[in-house]
């Protein structure tokens, strides 16, 4: 007998060492992939934008973003306050830039440590709805390879620090509703606010995702006093909100006005807020764009996948009613109507918050379709192969192109020769990065309304198509801005993603 339990302990701990093994490989494998995106890929712009309120904190102890012009645009004030995007990201980032200073790496590598929590959680969340370990280490390799989520871990955008919050929300709740309610909803609740207040978006599905595992667990524990443990988070959020809002509430209502501004037209259009979320978020984000390699292309095999994953949880009826197939396809169903309805930009940053759902429902369906048919397993082992094959493979092409020693470095090398102290370059904010802040100013318009003037400017995709908008809609800007750099700048260099001009 007593040799008996001693092989099943010892089965039991070789079982547990294997899966720990395995657990480690996957998250090792997110951050080689992730990390070596992050120095590989050239910046955006976006990058520069929430950096600079950031550096204003910790040199001057405001949160200005004076790399941006508000002159002509809804930015008013923003060299004083930063309200167009909520705070919480620079709230954070701060400290991180004073522990491992402030660079293009180490603000990506934020959002790689970001995505390095939330696939944490989104194990737990898993393994609590499944009950399955390896379903949810299933999930977790899907999730952490998958393309669109490691672009956000690489790039130093909030999207993911709000997608780690939303999913802390979710697994906190989980992890503390049996022994400690009251702190579940508060600790829940708090994860949802800060969810919100480092993105919206992320705000806006945490919270109704939150209110459906309260339903599906707890419906009979919860009662009206519960409300005041909910309600204080948003309290006292919306209260130290208010607190800076209220030092220029103008400003405030031009910025965060100016960007939230038409984000609610498909609640009045549904069928071409469809249409669009197709076309501008779902295949751009899935390789379908006109510049894409052929590679990148393929990964359309993988929204195909989890489109048939998805579906997969709906049929036949015992997958369906398996409780973790239902609160998935719940939870999908919360996110797919905030992009639908609630973001308009339809920009694919925001399917962060869906290719954790999408993957777990590849886990799942897997589980549920191959349980009682075993002769369906070498298939689900080949579509799920595959997978992997594709989101690796293309991650590793990004790698392996090297576009920021191609394109991003040249392009910074060849201002530094020529750029003297005190000079101006107008372009898109992320050359502060290679540049320095107080030298970069990012004003599309090329100082036409603030009247500044720059000893460079360096056009990229981004201001080539606001020129072609302004030529469509304000030709005689346009005509001005022409005449400028015809007539006072004079080309220095240029490659694929920049065209550097100096004054003459």
């Amino acid at each position: 007998m007593t040799t008996g339990l001693n092989r099943a302990v010892t089965a039991l701990v070789e079982s547990d060492r294997r899966f720990y093994a395995a657990m480690t490989a996957v998250l090792g494998l997110y951050l080689v992939l992730s990390i070596g995106l992050s120095f590989e890929r050239p910046p955006i712009c976006d990058e520069g934008w929430y950096a600079s309120p950031t550096l204003s904190l910790l040199h001057s102890g405001d949160m200005g973003s004076p790399v941006l012009e508000g002159s002509g645009s809804y930015l008013k004030d923003i060299e004083r306050y930063t309200y167009w995007i909520v705070p919480v990201h620079s709230l954070i980032q701060a400290p991180w830039f004073q522990l491992f200073g402030a660079s293009l790496a180490s603000t990506r590598l934020l959002s790689v440590v970001s995505g390095l929590a939330a696939l944490l959680c989104w194990f737990y969340i898993l393994q609590c709805l499944t009950g399955n370990r390896s379903v949810a280490l299933l999930g977790l390799f899907l999730a952490s390879i998958d393309s669109t989520f490691l672009i956000l871990a690489s790039t130093g955008r909030a999207d993911m620090m709000s997608a780690a919050f939303g999913a802390a929300a979710l697994a906190s709740y989980l992890a503390l509703r049996e022994n400690h309610f009251l702190w579940a909803l508060f600790a829940g609740h708090a994860f949802a606010v800060a969810s919100g207040l480092t993105n919206p978006t992320g705000g806006l599905v945490a919270v109704p995702s939150l209110a459906l595992l309260h339903f599906w667990f707890d419906r009979r524990r919860m009662r009206w006093s519960h409300l005041l443990v909910i309600s204080s988070p948003y309290i006292i959020a919306v209260a130290a909100w208010a607190s800076y809002i209220l030092q220029d509430p103008q400003a405030f209502r031009a910025q965060f006005g100016g960007n939230s501004v038409g984000r609610l037209w498909p609640l009045g259009a549904p069928l071409l807020a469809l249409h669009r979320e197709v076309t501008d978020r779902f295949l751009p984000a899935y390789g379908v764009m006109p510049q894409s390699q052929r590679l990148a292309g393929l990964r359309m095999i993988v929204l195909v996948i989890y489109t048939a994953a998805a579906v997969g949880l709906l049929w036949p009826r015992r997958v369906r009613e398996l409780p973790a197939a239902r609160i998935i396809i719940s939870l999908i169903a919360i996110v797919l109507f905030v992009l639908f309805f609630l973001e308009g930009a339809k920009q694919p940053w925001y399917l962060i918050h869906l290719v954790w759902l999408l993957a777990a429902a590849v886990a799942v369906s897997y589980k549920g379709h191959t349980g009682p048919h075993p002769s369906w397993r070498p298939l689900g082992l080949a579509t799920i192969a595959l997978l992997i094959l594709i989101d690796t493979g293309y991650a590793a092409s990004l790698i392996v192109q090297r576009k920021y020693d191609m394109f991003y470095r040249p392009a910074i090398a060849a201002l530094r020769r020529e750029l003297r102290p005190g000079q101006l370059v107008m372009g898109s904010a992320e050359l502060g990065f290679g540049l320095g802040f107080d030298q970069v100013l990012d004003d599309k318009n090329l100082g036409y309304y603030s009247g500044k003037t720059a000893g460079f400017i360096a056009l990229d995709a981004n201001y080539r198509a606001h020129l072609a908008e302004l030529e469509r809609t304000r030709p005689e800007v346009y005509g001005a801005l022409r005449n400028m750099l015809a007539e006072k700048y004079q080309p220095i260099y240029a490659n694929a993603m920049y065209a550097i001009y100096e004054r003459r």
